[in-house]
């Protein structure tokens, strides 16, 4: 797929992020799914496609300052993903007594 399109309308660097609806529109998206759609194939294609509470962006063409800006969107990322393991754990907890009291195989 040619997401030259699509990375073009990107900006770099933090200090230039573009909000997910303007970049909606600029994509010519009629629903914010489908521009997450995209988001989500260009990083699972390898690009570097970082976002904040300000926006959406590339890494900067600085290479230190890159490195920040990446650094910080894993940290977030990774902070994010355990909130979402700890919401699930007292469902999880939840189906492994169900599952024992059952007399099932255990899902987890």
């Amino acid at each position: 797929m040619g997401y030259e399109k699509f990375l073009n309308c990107i900006p770099k660097g933090r200090e230039n992020a573009v909000g997910a609806g303007n970049l909606t529109t600029l994509w010519g998206c009629k629903d914010d799914r489908v521009a997450r759609r995209i988001r989500e194939s260009l990083r699972l294609s390898g690009y570097l496609i970082l976002a904040d509470g300000h926006g959406i962006y590339q890494p900067n063409d600085d290479e230190e300052l890159a490195a920040i800006e990446i650094r910080d969107y894993v940290q977030m990322m990774e902070r994010r993903i355990k909130t979402e393991r700890l919401s699930i754990k007292p469902c999880k907890n939840y189906l492994k007594v169900k599952n024992e009291f059952v007399g099932q195989l255990s899902l987890f």
